[in-house]
């Protein structure tokens, strides 16, 4: 299975989450939804680690900052994404409490 594909299906899960904590503004629905996007938060950061020099030929395994600034670079993107269903899940549980 494609890595990608399986994060977008985790962040799908949690806005289906979101949903559920819209309608019932209960906790179980706000710990699913943060869960969801630490989980996601994490395959992402599993398969940035492991694609940070990509996959073609002739290519040096980076070390030391040079990785990290590149698993920075990567990861960029699905933290932005998880903070964002985070920050709407904490809103949605205040805003119905």
């Amino acid at each position: 299975m494609d890595p990608a594909l399986f994060f977008w299906i985790i962040i799908m899960v949690a806005i289906c989450a979101i949903i559920w904590l819209f309608t019932s503004g209960s906790r179980a629905a706000l710990i699913a939804v943060l869960c969801f996007a630490v989980i996601a938060l994490s395959w992402a950061g599993f398969w940035s680690w492991s694609f940070r020099d990509g996959l073609g030929p002739g290519v040096v395994s980076s070390s030391g900052f040079e990785a990290w600034r590149r698993f920075g670079a990567e990861m960029v993107f699905p933290t932005s994404v998880c903070l964002f269903i985070g920050v709407i899940a904490l809103g949605l549980f205040r805003w119905r409490r």
